[in-house]
């Protein structure tokens, strides 16, 4: 079966994209034992100058539209927006449709932690894999073209997919609360709200892999 669902992460220079340039994205299909991370630093992905990041963005934003669900953390505060961003300023006018799963939307709810960043989160969740730490001086170095730190950036990237994957299937229970679709097994399910069917509440669950919609009357 081909997988559908991608995990990603992205490392920027700056958490604003006016001032700040794409450094790396890393990402892998959901249960594959690959993981990519495609980085600026990369002959094939060099732009015009030193902070031209629009090649690398090109590089992986059809990936990201092809993806019928995509998982972050944090991802809609600064990860997706910081690539729409780029993606308009460079007369990218294709847009992600699949469903986005913010981990930290399900985590700030669900989660009564004393913090929800992700490091945290893991920890608690007793993951295998663990984020790395990175260093001011690592980040600087690295934007200066080091190659050593350059390297340890795309590597941090590469662990922290890894984790988000491991982090998403314990947290399945509470994203995927609506459960298998009948029609074709997808977890890739959201509700619709809550509208009067003959007299009694029901909730509409519509599956976004095959379209499918399903009425629980409450």
């Amino acid at each position: 079966m081909t997988a559908t669902t991608l995990i990603w992460d992205i490392e920027a220079s700056d958490l604003k994209a006016d001032w700040g340039r794409l450094l790396c994205v890393g990402y892998k299909w959901q249960g594959a034992a690959k993981t990519t991370v495609r980085s600026i630093w990369e002959p094939a992905l060099k732009g015009c100058n030193v902070i031209d990041d629009e090649p690398l963005l090109r590089a992986f934003w059809p990936v990201l539209c092809s993806a019928k669900a995509h998982v972050t953390y944090f991802g809609s505060g600064y990860d997706l927006p910081f690539l729409q961003a780029k993606a308009l300023r460079y007369r990218i006018t294709e847009v992600p449709q699949g469903r986005h799963i913010d981990l930290y939307r399900y985590a700030k709810p669900h989660l009564l932690l004393r913090s929800r960043r992700l490091a945290n989160v893991m920890t608690f969740l007793r993951t295998k894999a663990a984020k790395s730490p990175v260093l001011g001086e690592t980040w600087q170095l690295a934007e200066a073209g080091d190659t050593k730190s350059a390297r340890y950036i795309i590597d941090h990237c590469r662990a922290d997919v890894v984790g988000l994957e491991e982090t998403y299937h314990l947290m399945a229970p509470v994203v995927h609360r609506w459960g298998p679709c009948a029609a074709c097994g997808s977890l890739l399910r959201v509700s619709n709200g809550i509208r009067p069917f003959k007299g009694r509440p029901s909730r509409r669950i519509w599956c976004q892999a095959c379209g499918v919609w399903e009425r629980r009357v409450m």
